[in-house]
């Protein structure tokens, strides 16, 4: 599945808009994410994969974190996450 990177925080953890909801997601290696990348894969599942960012070309690993269908409590999430 593919989807936008609605948000982010620290460079490491971002809310992904997909078509019914948003994922949010942790970045586990040293690339960052950024507002409006085009990520591709398995977002709706929780767990680590490999996602990749169409935007830039790379692979990307992640921890999908939550799927939850209001970008208000993606972005809650993100806040809990990222502190």
């Amino acid at each position: 599945m593919r989807g936008v990177v609605a948000k982010v925080s620290n460079g490491k953890v971002a809310a992904v808009s997909l078509m019914a909801g948003y994922s949010v997601i942790e970045v586990l290696d040293k690339k960052k994410l950024s507002e409006g990348d085009i990520v591709n894969g398995d977002l709706e599942n929780a767990g680590q994969r490999t996602l990749r960012n169409e935007t830039t070309n790379e692979d990307i690993e992640v921890a999908i974190a939550d799927y939850c269908h209001s970008l208000a409590y993606a972005r809650k999430l993100l806040d809990t996450m990222s502190h």
